[in-house]
């Protein structure tokens, strides 16, 4: 689920790579060059949007605006996430046990 919001910087921002694995995030900054920053708000990273990581690494995945992104290492380092526990990641969630007929 992604939500925009207005959310300003918090005591508990961090960078989107310290984010854990299926922990959501609202971006509250992209510390990124003209080139970089259209690319990213073009996939939807802008600040604002909430986001999901979902494999870190390099690249690093995070789900944004219903879609998967792999992005760099290094400029993940400069996208700035405040955590949000209760968002309610779509993929953090537990998945609905399958009953099977008795």
């Amino acid at each position: 689920m992604t939500t925009e919001t207005n959310n300003p910087p918090a005591a508990d921002t961090m960078p989107l790579d310290r984010l854990p694995i299926h922990a959501c995030g609202v971006i509250v900054d992209v510390d990124a060059d003209d080139a970089e920053m259209e690319r990213l708000m073009a996939m939807g990273v802008c600040k604002g949007h909430a986001l999901e990581v979902i494999q870190h690494g390099d690249p690093l995945i995070i789900k944004v605006v219903g879609t998967r992104i792999g992005m760099s290492a290094r400029l993940a380092r400069r996208v700035l996430v405040n955590p949000d526990p209760h968002m309610g990641c779509p993929m953090a969630e537990k998945p609905n046990p399958v009953k099977h007929g008795t």
